[in-house]
């Protein structure tokens, strides 16, 4: 008989891609085994988990520099 899929949260996945984490870190943090994550991105978006997670990053670091950006500019 077959395990049932977990359930991931998706929301928590982004924010700890944006957080530059990688997916074993992530898969560690949901207790699952990090190629129960990458065959669920695979299945839900269609994408390797290494071109999901690229997305992500890129997202991350844009939104951190902006951040920056605008507390250089606060404090002055």
């Amino acid at each position: 008989m077959a395990r049932p899929k977990a359930e991931i949260n998706w929301k928590r996945v982004d924010q700890m891609l944006m957080s530059q984490c990688d997916g074993a870190q992530i898969a560690e943090v949901l207790g699952i085994h990090p190629d129960t994550l990458y065959k669920a991105c695979e299945r839900e978006f269609k994408l390797s988990f290494s071109a999901y997670s690229q997305q992500k990053r890129a997202k991350g670091v844009a939104v951190a520099k902006e951040k920056f950006y605008q507390q250089c500019w606060i404090d002055n």
